[in-house]
């Protein structure tokens, strides 16, 4: 399977909201950086699809031959990272995810790097 026909596959964006749920991480570093994150054992295909959904040209990351890192910090990235889940009309993240997922839109909308990005009501 290509990256692209990940992306043709009707549940892959609601799929993702899944796997985010249980293989992301939304945080801010101690310098100020907002990231996104998911990772997982090697997938190239599958995390070649995740720069796709997220238009971005960011360089998946391999740790040990065993894992595969997608990150995002820019404000164009993050900004289609908080496209995505919350103007998507997907599935809503659950649990401690949402949780994180809000304290993270709450940290960036206080940040000065951040602060003018587009932000769900």
């Amino acid at each position: 399977v290509t990256p692209e026909e990940y992306l043709n596959l009707n549940f892959f964006r609601n799929w993702l909201v899944g796997f985010t749920n249980a293989e992301g991480s939304f945080f801010v570093k101690s310098n100020n950086d907002g990231c996104f994150q998911l990772k997982q054992r090697i997938h190239v295909q599958l995390f070649e699809a995740f720069k796709l959904i997220f238009e971005t040209k960011r360089a998946i990351s391999i740790e040990n031959d065993k894992y595969a890192q997608f990150s995002v910090s820019s404000k164009i990235d993050i900004q289609n990272v908080i496209n995505f889940f919350s103007f998507s009309g997907l599935h809503p993240l659950v649990g401690h995810k949402n949780i994180q997922y809000f304290k993270w839109l709450k940290n960036l909308q206080e940040s000065y790097r951040y602060k003018n990005l587009n932000y769900p009501k």
